[in-house]
């Protein structure tokens, strides 16, 4: 599904705020769908929100479309260096992105844990990003492109979430 337009993105910034849920979970653009949710969910769960106080539905929705949103901006790089609200861990990073049945998006996110020893980035972010950058760029950068290739399939497997888990949202009315 095409990426919205800058007038459809406009109105639907303006629209977002008045929104019921229902409406909400009715979006038929993906991008939107998934952006309206992570929105929503935040604004009634609070942005400091803590992803052990979500259910299992919405943390996955927090916890991917924060990660991908990052990660399209800046690849790995922008994620590693970051503590970034809404991963447990990087390594459930990867499993939800299995979940909910990714593939590109998965394999390279397993290939960016590979760059570290056991396959899990340290706790400090200045460790994680040293690690990280003592890999060849053209490596880092594969690994990116491959993240980047895939982001129309993380939302549109996101959103197909969403839409089977519908009931798991309405909480958020």
């Amino acid at each position: 599904m095409p990426r919205p337009s800058i007038q459809e993105l406009e109105e639907y910034t303006r629209k977002r705020m008045k929104m019921g849920i229902a409406e909400v979970l009715d979006l038929q653009n993906d991008f939107l769908l998934c952006d309206a949710l992570y929105s929503r969910i935040l604004d009634k769960r609070g942005e400091d929100v803590l992803i052990s106080d979500l259910s299992r539905a919405e943390a996955t929705v927090v916890c991917l479309w924060n990660v991908g949103g990052i990660i399209r901006d800046g690849g790995f790089q922008y994620l590693f260096e970051a503590n970034v609200q809404g991963i447990d861990s990087h390594v459930a990073v990867a499993e939800r992105l299995k979940e909910i049945g990714c593939g590109n998006t998965t394999a390279a996110f397993y290939k960016a844990l590979a760059l570290f020893p056991d396959n899990q980035p340290h706790l400090e972010s200045s460790e994680r990003i040293r690690h990280y950058r003592a890999v060849p760029r053209k490596t880092r950068h594969e690994i990116d492109r491959q993240f980047w290739d895939g982001s129309d399939e993380l939302e549109q497997k996101l959103a197909g979430f969403i839409r089977q888990n519908r009931g798991e949202f309405m909480c958020l009315a």
